[in-house]
C-alpha cells in the first residue's frame, strides 16, 4: 500500500463495486420460471460477494510489482474461478434444471454488467465480443472449481 492505497480507499472501492453490482444484476423474466418458489439467486449472490469480494480485491491489489505478468494473470484466473464456481455452487440447486438454467441467468447478468461498465457508444460491441468469451470462461471455471473445490 502507498499513500493513495489505504484501507479506507480500498473499502470505498469495494463498497462502490458492490453497489454497482447490486444495481445491475437482475432476475431475467426467462429465469423466473426456472427457479423454485421462494428461491432468490440475487440474494445469495449478493451475500457471497459481500462476504468474499473484499478478500479477493485485497489479494489482487496486494500483488506486488515484482510479480511476473503470467503470475498475475494466474492469480486473476484463480480468484475468478473461485468466485464463479462458488456462486454457481451457491445457486445451482435453486434452479429447476440446475446448471442448464443457471448459465442463461448468468449470461443475462454478465451482459448487463458489461453494458453498464462500457461507454454507451461501445456497449454493443463489448457485449457482442465479450459475453461469449466470458461465458466460455464461466463454463471452464465451473468445471475447474468442481474438479478442485476449495479446502475448508
Amino acid at each position: 500500500m502507498d499513500a493513495h492505497d489505504t484501507p479506507q480507499t480500498r473499502q470505498k472501492l469495494i463498497s462502490e463495486a458492490l453497489s454497482a453490482i447490486k444495481k445491475t444484476i437482475f432476475l431475467p423474466s426467462a429465469s423466473r420460471e426456472c427457479i423454485y418458489d421462494e428461491f432468490d439467486p440475487l440474494l445469495l449472490i449478493n451475500e457471497y460477494l459481500e462476504s468474499n469480494l473484499s478478500a479477493v480485491l485485497n489479494k489482487i491489489l496486494d500483488a506486488n510489482s515484482a510479480m511476473s505478468d503470467s503470475d498475475f494473470v494466474a492469480l486473476l484466473k484463480s480468484e475468478a474461478t473461485q468466485i464463479v464456481g462458488s456462486i454457481i455452487q451457491e445457486i445451482e440447486d435453486g434452479f429447476i434444471d440446475g446448471l442448464n438454467d443457471v448459465l442463461p441467468f448468468l449470461k443475462a447478468n454478465i451482459s448487463a454488467l458489461m453494458q453498464a461498465a462500457a461507454p454507451p457508444a461501445q456497449a454493443g460491441i463489448v457485449q457482442m465480443m465479450g459475453v461469449p468469451q466470458v461465458m466460455r470462461f464461466v463454463e471452464v471455471a465451473n468445471e475447474d472449481f468442481k474438479k478442485n473445490p476449495p479446502k475448508k
